[in-house]
Formats: C-alpha cells, sequence, structure tokens
C-alpha cells in the first residue's frame, strides 16, 4: 500500500478491501496539534549560562530520545538538563518553557476527529515525553476522543521501532488492513506500510482531509 499524500482534485479510487477500515491511529506531534521544538530552544538559550551552543541541537539529543523512550523520570530529565546547561530555573519554571513546545490543535482537526469518532475507532501513536503528553491531556479536551493511546514513553520504544505497529495490531485486536496510520514523517509511514497499513503522510492538513476522502472515510 502507497502512502497518501494527495491534492484534493486527484481522482479517488477505493478498492473494496479499503472500505474494510476500521481503526485510525494519528500521530500527535504536527498532525494533531502544532508543535514549536525551535522556539523553545531559542528561548533556553538565552537562559543558559553553560554549553549555549549545544541548546539548538538538544530537541533531538539521544538523551531527549531516552526521555521520550520512558529511560528517565520528568525530575531526572530536568536535573541532567540543568546540570548540562544550568538554565537557573526550577523544575515548574522549566515545565512552564518546556511545554511551549506544544502549539495549538492543527485547523480543523477536532472537528475532523469528532467526525470520525462516531465510525471508527481512533488511536495515537506518539513519540513524546510525559511532560508534553500531559500538557496535551489537561489543555485540549478533544485528546480524550481518542480509546486507544500508543506512547513512546509506555511504551519503552520509539516509532518507526516495528515493534510499535506489532503492539499496536495486537492490542487492537486487529489486522494492519483494518488500520489507517497518519504521520507526518516520512519513515514511520514507510514502516507502517511495509507492515500492510493503510497510511496518510501528513505534509499538511490538507493531505489529511484529501487521503481520508479518497479512502472515502471523510
Amino acid at each position: 500500500m502507497l502512502p497518501i499524500a494527495l491534492m484534493a482534485d486527484e481522482p479517488k479510487l477505493v478498492r473494496d478491501e479499503e472500505r474494510m477500515i476500521k481503526h485510525i491511529i494519528f500521530d500527535l506531534g504536527n498532525v494533531l496539534v502544532n508543535i514549536h521544538p525551535k522556539e523553545v530552544m531559542e528561548e533556553f538559550k538565552h537562559l543558559c549560562k553553560k554549553n549555549k551552543d549545544k541548546v539548538a541541537e538538544f530537541f533531538l539529543s539521544k538523551f531527549h530520545y531516552d526521555y521520550m523512550s520512558g529511560k528517565y523520570s520528568s525530575d531526572e530529565f530536568y536535573q541532567k538538563l540543568n546540570d548540562t546547561f544550568q538554565f537557573g530555573l526550577d523544575f515548574p519554571d522549566f515545565v512552564s518553557i518546556w511545554n511551549k513546545v506544544i502549539g495549538k490543535p492543527k485547523d480543523g482537526i477536532e472537528d475532523v476527529v469528532l467526525k470520525l469518532n462516531s465510525n471508527f475507532i481512533l488511536s495515537i501513536c506518539s513519540n513524546t515525553d510525559p511532560l508534553h503528553w500531559n500538557f496535551c491531556v489537561q489543555n485540549y479536551p478533544f485528546i480524550s476522543d481518542f480509546k486507544h493511546y500508543f506512547l513512546s514513553f509506555d511504551l519503552g520504544l520509539r516509532k518507526p521501532d516495528k515493534r510499535i505497529f506489532q503492539d499496536m495490531i495486537e492490542r487492537l485486536g486487529t489486522t494492519p488492513n483494518k488500520c489507517l496510520f497518519v504521520d507526518d514523517t516520512y519513515e514511520n509511514i514507510i514502516t507502517a506500510d511495509e507492515m500492510g497499513f493503510f497510511t496518510i503522510h501528513a505534509t499538511n492538513p490538507g493531505a489529511v482531509y484529501a487521503g481520508l476522502d479518497q479512502l472515502k472515510l471523510f
């Protein structure tokens, strides 16, 4: 199955098997909500007293990935960052800045979720950390419309690890050809596609809407 990232005026070709889709699995960052890592790293850069030139690299660092994989608690994460960069922030102030990575929901996505929720089983599969996840849950009520959550810090794994996709299939009690996976990261889309999922490469909100429309799901 090839990833779908279509313009709205492209032809809609639907195979019989596509009508079998029962589960729609969304990524979180840049699919359901906007994220702003560069802006937050700049804010930390102005505060740090040590290793200032390394701050911009941190968001994609192994330590952050390990935090997203559940290898560190939020307090351990904060302590190591403070030791490394000497921000001079207490934990609540650090969390306040760190959570600015999470922006507003993507335009129109809440209505999409509401409409799909009556006909499909909706899930979230995200490489995220406990602080960012808790912020989304507390601030965006539509997150509760999803039935299942496959989160990297809970699973101890990050996409595109195939074990995450296998875990989803097993926990959902389904097969890949009954699942649609929506993600903005192409490596994740490729893995899902190789395993037999239907996929939408969410390069922008329009690609999501067009993909759902082509599959006759929206």
